[in-house]
C-alpha cells in the first residue's frame, strides 16, 4: 500500500505570520467557542503598545500579514486603525468574523483587508436572516477576498448542511465546512459528537469550495492579498502547492507530535490577555507581554511539538517536519544540527530558502 501522509511541510509566505486574540468580548455566545473568549471585556494592554510592537516587527521582518480574530475583533475601537497601520506597513491584515457589522462599517475597512472570513454560527443566526447576512459577504467582494466558514454543529447538522448546499447553489462566493473540535472548546457537548454518516460526509467535503469570482475581480485598486501558503509533500513523492490546509485539518492530518516546527521564528501568537507566544499551540508558554515588550528579545528558537493536533491552520501552515519518531528514535543521523533553528530577526538575513534547505536535502526521509 502507497504511504501518502504527510512528509513535512514547507511555509512559503515572505512574512511574519501574526496572530492577534484582539479582544474577548463578541456579540456572540457559541457553545463551541471557549467562554473566555466572548465573556470578558474590549482588551488587556494598551493600544500605544500594541501599534508600538507592530512597528517593531515591520522593522524587522520584511512585512507582516496579521490574521486577527477574538471574541469579535470588529467591537474593538482599535480594529480600523490597526488594519490601516498594518496597511501602510506593507503588510496584509485577514480577520475572522461573525459578520455582525453593517455593510457602512466595512466599507471603511475592507479596502485595507487581504482577507475576510465570515464564520457562520447557525445557532445565533436566524434562518430568516441567512441571506441578508450572505449579502454582506457578496457586498465586501468588491474590496478584498472573502470566504465563509459553515461551523459545523452536530446538534444543528441538517441546517449547517442546508446552508452549505445553499452556497453551493449561489455558485458565488467561495466557502468551506469546518470541523468542530472539543480540545478547541473546553467544554463538552459542544457540536463535536459527529456520527459516521457526519464523519462520512465531513471527509468527502473536506476541501476549500472556490466559487467566487476570483480575485482578478476585485476593482479596488487598494486590494493587496495576503501572504500566506504553503507546500504540502507527501512520503509517496506528491507535492501540493498552495495547500488546502482545512482540508488537512478536516481529515485529521495534523497530528505534528515529535516534529521541528518554526512556530516564533516564522509566526507570533498575541493574546487577549496581552501575552505574546510563539503560536496559536501556545507551545513554549508565555514569551512576554505586550505593554513591556521593548524589554524582551524576540524568540530566537523553534519548537518540537508536543500537541496531540494542530487545530490552527496558521500553525499548520509553519514549516515543519518529523525529527523524532515513537518507534524508530531520533532522526539525529541524517539532520545533524538543522540550521531550520536559526532566527532570521533583520531584514538584510531574511532568507525563506535558507530556513528550509535542510528540509530539501532530507525529502525523502
Amino acid at each position: 500500500m502507497i504511504d501518502n501522509t504527510v512528509s513535512y511541510i514547507k511555509n512559503d509566505s515572505k512574512s511574519l505570520l501574526l496572530t492577534l486574540v484582539i479582544n474577548n468580548i463578541c456579540t456572540n455566545k457559541c457553545r463551541y467557542c471557549p467562554p473566555s473568549l466572548w465573556s470578558g471585556t474590549n482588551h488587556h494592554y494598551e493600544q500605544e503598545k500594541l501599534l508600538s510592537f507592530i512597528k517593531r516587527l515591520q522593522n524587522t521582518y520584511p512585512s507582516i500579514t496579521c490574521s486577527i480574530s477574538g471574541g469579535e475583533p470588529t467591537v474593538s475601537p482599535f480594529f480600523p486603525d490597526l488594519v490601516k497601520t498594518i496597511y501602510d506597513g506593507n503588510g496584509t491584515t485577514t480577520v475572522t468574523t461573525n459578520g455582525a457589522r453593517t455593510k457602512k462599517y466595512w466599507d471603511r475597512v475592507a479596502p485595507y483587508c487581504g482577507h475576510i472570513s465570515w464564520s457562520y454560527h447557525c445557532a445565533m443566526l436566524d434562518e430568516a436572516k441567512e441571506d441578508e447576512w450572505v449579502d454582506k459577504v457578496v457586498y465586501c467582494q468588491k474590496y478584498t477576498g472573502n470566504s465563509i466558514r459553515v461551523m459545523m454543529d452536530s446538534d444543528r447538522w441538517d441546517r449547517c448542511v442546508a446552508f452549505w448546499e445553499k452556497l453551493k447553489r449561489l455558485g458565488t462566493i467561495s466557502f468551506e465546512a469546518v470541523r468542530i473540535y472539543e480540545e478547541q472548546a473546553n467544554v463538552g457537548n459542544c457540536g463535536a459528537n459527529y456520527t459516521p454518516e457526519m464523519e462520512e460526509w465531513l471527509q468527502k467535503n473536506s476541501a476549500v469550495i472556490q466559487t467566487a469570482p476570483g480575485l482578478h475581480a476585485i476593482k479596488d485598486k487598494r486590494y493587496r492579498a495576503a501572504d500566506i501558503s504553503s507546500t504540502v509533500y507527501r512520503r509517496d513523492g506528491s507535492v501540493e502547492p498552495l495547500a488546502d490546509l482545512n482540508k488537512l485539518v478536516m481529515n485529521q492530518e495534523n497530528d505534528f507530535r515529535g516534529w521541528a516546527c518554526n512556530i516564533g521564528l516564522e509566526s507570533l501568537f498575541i493574546h487577549f490577555n496581552g501575552y505574546v507566544k510563539k503560536g496559536n499551540c501556545f507551545q513554549g508558554g508565555d514569551l512576554f507581554h505586550i505593554n513591556d515588550h521593548e524589554s524582551y528579545r524576540l524568540p530566537d528558537s523553534a519548537e518540537i511539538c508536543t500537541q496531540t493536533k494542530c487545530l490552527c491552520t496558521t500553525d499548520v501552515n509553519i514549516t515543519k517536519f518529523p525529527i523524532f519518531d515513537k518507534n524508530t528514535g531520533w532522526y539525529k543521523e541524517k539532520f545533524g544540527e538543522s540550521k531550520i533553528f536559526q532566527p532570521h530577526k533583520v531584514k538584510s538575513e531574511y532568507d525563506l530558502d535558507r530556513r528550509i534547505e535542510n528540509i530539501i536535502r532530507l525529502k525523502n526521509i
